[in-house]
């Protein structure tokens, strides 16, 4: 959503990664990868349960190992990823996307679905359009950090780098950037209290 707004503005057609792709910061990708040295979007990593659950969450993941949990194979996070590897959370129904996470937890067929916020909310989107507000987010979230655009560095686009941390910085700075989350998270049409 930002990234379709900046590209543009660098000459660029938005085709399907056509830069870079965002992702989280790993060392060992440098050796393929340029991070921009401007944030992208900050993912949170919250709990999800249907409206109607008596389920709380107050920080330790290791009070809710009685709760069965849907999982796609990919990291939640560093906290997270280390409840399940510890074996704090124990109950566990894997899904092959997030799609089929989001149905089945509307379905009842587990209890918790932990999820990048914006992820969860654009599925749920798709899924229950118009928002019949049948999830709801608890708090605290688990863990929030940033996402950046990586750049390939076979492609040497270190100067369209700079320009896009340069763009990137002047939209979160003059409001554009936030009127445009803001604007793309209301087309979906659902709101979490």
């Amino acid at each position: 959503m930002v990234a379709r707004a900046i590209y543009p503005l660098l000459g660029v057609i938005l085709k399907p990664c056509p830069l870079g792709r965002d992702f989280y910061y790993k060392k060992e990708r440098e050796k393929f990868a340029e991070y921009s040295k401007e944030s992208l979007v900050d993912q949170t990593i919250s709990l999800f349960v249907l409206k109607d659950s008596p389920i709380k969450f107050d920080g330790n993941l290791s009070n809710l190992n009685q709760y069965r949990f849907g999982l796609v194979k990919f990291s939640y996070g560093k906290i997270f990823d280390e409840a399940v590897e510890n074996k704090l959370i124990t109950k566990i129904d894997y899904v092959s996307n997030m799609k089929n996470n989001m149905l089945k937890i509307l379905r009842r067929r587990f209890d918790i679905l932990p999820s990048d916020r914006w992820v969860a909310l654009y599925y749920y989107s798709k899924i229950d359009p118009g928002g019949k507000n049948q999830i709801k987010e608890l708090k605290p979230h688990i863990q929030s950090f940033p996402a950046y655009i990586g750049f390939s560095k076979a492609n040497k686009l270190t100067s369209v780098r700079d320009k896009v941390d340069n763009i990137l910085r002047e939209m979160k700075k003059d409001g554009i950037y936030q009127k445009i989350i803001d604007s793309h998270i209301s087309s979906w049409g659902i709101r979490l209290d």
